[in-house]
Parts: C-alpha cells; structure tokens; sequence
C-alpha cells in the first residue's frame, strides 16, 4: 500500500536587526531540500556575516557550534533550516 504525503507549509518569519526572513518551510524530510531551496532565494541579498550575526540572535544556545562555522555560507542555511525543522517538530508535537 502506498502513502500519500501532503506538506503543510508553516509561515516562518524571523526578524533580527541582521535579516528578516518570512518564507514558507515545509517541514519533514521530505520538505527539507524544498526548504532549503526557497530559503537559500530569500537570504542570497545577506551578506554571510549579517546571516551569522542573525543567527546568533535568533539561537543563542549554539554559539560555539555557529562560531566554528561564521564563514560557511552552506553550513549556515543547513543550520536554520534544521533548527526551523526541530522547531516545527516541537510545535506539531
């Protein structure tokens, strides 16, 4: 038997004094790469150091692990995305 999957989009908007981001993300696994890919179109205007910074802001808990990586515009964009994902996660239960 085949399943059907049906993503529901989440609004996200994350606002800082670095970027502002509202998209629509698709949580799952089978949303991450659509995510990523609408994500990567809003934030490409950001200069790398302005999406760290914002970062930063918006999850102050991973300080070290985003220090370690301030430089990777990639590493960046796979970080939000998987923090949006856990934190869609959280809220769906």
């Amino acid at each position: 038997m085949s399943s059907l999957i049906i993503l529901k989009p989440v609004t996200i908007t994350l606002d800082n004094s670095f970027f502002t981001l509202v998209t629509e993300f698709y949580p799952s696994d089978a949303g991450i790469s659509r995510s990523l890919k609408i994500i990567e179109r809003a934030m490409e205007y950001y200069q790398t150091d302005n999406i760290y910074k914002g970062l930063l802001v918006e999850f102050p808990d991973h300080r070290e692990e985003l220090d370690k990586n301030r430089d990777s515009r990639k590493y960046l964009m796979d970080f939000l995305v998987e923090r949006l994902n856990e934190e869609c996660e959280d809220y769906n239960g």
